[in-house]
């Protein structure tokens, strides 16, 4: 997992975008180099970013410039090191992309053909956006996976309370 609390790619500050993704390069390189991985898995933002913030189609574009960097950099370091390791980015909740819907549509960009999608299953089963990725909004964990299809590249598998509702102690 890269970092990402420190590096956020979806930052509205251009400088603090360009930083995040020249570090997080750095790390990939020396990650890919010594370790090989299978897998990358990039939060596709750091910060709260509601659907309903002015501002979440400028964090959702500067995501996918991001990750585009990011996957061409990776591109860069499998052919100069010989390994196919996998960026896949991860389903967050008050994220830019924190369902089967949005992590599909923040993939489709020029130059995100290659990356995947890395499902948490305990993210899932958060509050995201206002919405729940359970079966009481009609997309429950299996339906996910059914809709990212061939764009899944790797699992979290973790599990928390979900919707468990701590004031009525209920689910």
């Amino acid at each position: 997992h890269l970092p990402y609390s420190t590096y956020d790619i979806a930052s509205a500050d251009e400088n603090h975008r360009k930083t995040a993704v020249q570090m997080l390069c750095h790390i990939m390189d020396i990650t890919v180099e010594h370790l090989k991985p299978h897998h990358l898995v990039i939060h596709p933002s750091t910060g709260s970013y509601l659907t309903t913030d002015a501002n979440f189609e400028k964090y959702k574009n500067n995501s996918q410039k991001s990750i585009a960097a990011l996957q061409a950099e990776l591109d860069r370091l499998n052919a100069l090191y010989g390994t196919s390791t996998i960026l896949c980015v991860e389903n967050c909740s008050k994220s830019v992309a924190y369902d089967s819907q949005s992590l599909l549509e923040l993939l489709d960009y020029p130059g995100l053909e290659k990356t995947r999608i890395c499902v948490d299953t305990g993210h899932a089963l958060i509050t995201q956006n206002g919405k729940y990725i359970e079966t009481k909004s009609g997309e429950d964990i299996a339906q996910m996976l059914k809709n990212i299809g061939q764009r899944l590249g790797t699992l979290h598998i973790q599990q928390n309370i979900g919707i468990f509702n701590l004031t009525t102690m209920q689910w």
